[in-house]
């Protein structure tokens, strides 16, 4: 397994002034095209432009960088674009469970990063698959505690991240107590039998990806039985049997055809 070292301050390799060019080929190609399209989200972002749709977002690259051969990173210093570096997050734990290793890190801002990492033989070569979930703080319902979900919920959502390269998928809403599903059921946006309150639905999205990609990704994965997408941006995902005659997919709980989109990354322009 690889082994994680603590109290490290560094960024990513590739997000370094200094990056060691000539060390490794393959992640220089992809370091190139990393630091073009990087450049290009900072302008648009800059003049308030929208990325076009064809866009491959540097978090896309980045995550192919993470399963190259000899890739190692520091569990505190996840680049994750919503804190830039947590230098001073906290290391609360790492579990070893067979072939796979998880950690629990809280972040400065109150959510937690849990992380899942495999390792398996490949033609007899050694391959690690890395899984990112991030418990998003609740505002709304549990003064800014974050999220919880259930571990069939947990597994899914680790897939669906080694599915995106270990792009982190954002959980706003997972398991809720009662007092929380009323909360936003009075608001008319919760329901009452809701399948949080059994653990088995979660409110997510993905790094680097637009809500209706989230959606058609998760539904195109087969990992969930139920997907709909909120005007909110959130995409619901749970494990409740399907309504017969339905596919299990919506937009605001109204059915929709069955999304047609690319389930594997492009691959970077050469």
């Amino acid at each position: 397994m690889t082994n994680y070292t603590e109290n490290n301050s560094s960024p990513e390799i590739w997000d370094m002034s200094d990056y060691p060019w000539g060390q490794d080929i393959n992640r220089d190609i992809y370091k190139v095209e990393y630091d073009r399209q990087k450049n290009k989200e900072k302008t648009y972002a800059e003049l308030g432009l929208r990325l076009p749709p064809d866009h491959q977002h540097s978090t896309e690259l980045a995550g192919y960088m993470r399963q190259l051969p000899g890739y190692r990173q520091s569990l505190n210093t996840q680049n994750t674009g919503l804190n830039e570096v947590d230098i001073n997050a906290t290391n609360d734990s790492i579990a070893d469970n067979g072939n796979a290793k998880e950690s629990r890190v809280t972040n400065n801002d109150g959510s937690i990063t849990l992380t899942r990492e495999r390792q398996f033989g490949d033609n007899g070569i050694i391959q690690t698959k890395i899984g990112r979930i991030r418990l998003m703080p609740q505002y709304e319902t549990a003064s800014g505690a974050p999220a919880i979900i259930g571990s069939l919920i947990k597994k899914k959502l680790f897939d669906l991240s080694e599915r995106e390269i270990g792009n982190e998928i954002l959980v706003f809403s997972g398991t809720r107590t009662p007092a929380q599903n009323d909360i936003l059921v009075k608001r008319g946006i919760g329901a009452i039998n809701s399948p949080h309150l059994s653990s088995n639905a979660a409110d997510i999205q993905i790094m680097g990806r637009a809500p209706e990609e989230v959606s058609a990704i998760a539904f195109n994965t087969g990992f969930f039985n139920r997907v709909n997408s909120y005007p909110s941006g959130a995409v619901h995902v749970d494990t409740l049997p399907r309504p017969p005659g339905t596919t299990g997919y919506y937009n605001n709980w109204r059915r929709v055809p069955f999304p047609e989109i690319r389930t594997k990354p492009t691959p970077p322009k050469r």
